[in-house]
């Protein structure tokens, strides 16, 4: 009975494939993704764009960033070698 099923199904699926026409499957869910993709791409192109364009024309974008003069000693060659020390282990015996 098994081996009828299963002939029977496999008759009937070549029977479609064969006699389908291949131009027949619709391809409207793959035209709609790639056009969400492709419009998320050019909202993503032009938030980037926008943002450029004003990071360039944004009055503090000539002002520089440099580190403030605080007063810790030179460590280890270090111009701004920090000023506070930490030493962690993680060995078992609490080394």
């Amino acid at each position: 009975m098994l081996e009828a099923l299963v002939g029977g199904l496999a008759e009937r699926l070549t029977e479609h494939f064969t006699t389908a026409d291949p131009g027949d499957r619709s391809t409207r869910h793959l035209r709609v993704l790639l056009l969400l993709v492709g419009f998320g791409s050019l909202v993503g192109l032009l938030l980037l764009a926008a943002r450029q364009l004003l990071h360039v024309y944004a009055p503090e974008t000539g002002a520089r960033r440099v580190f403030p003069d605080i007063d810790v000693p030179e460590r280890l060659g270090a111009p701004y070698g920090g000023g506070h020390i930490a030493c962690r282990s993680f060995a078992p015996d609490g080394r």
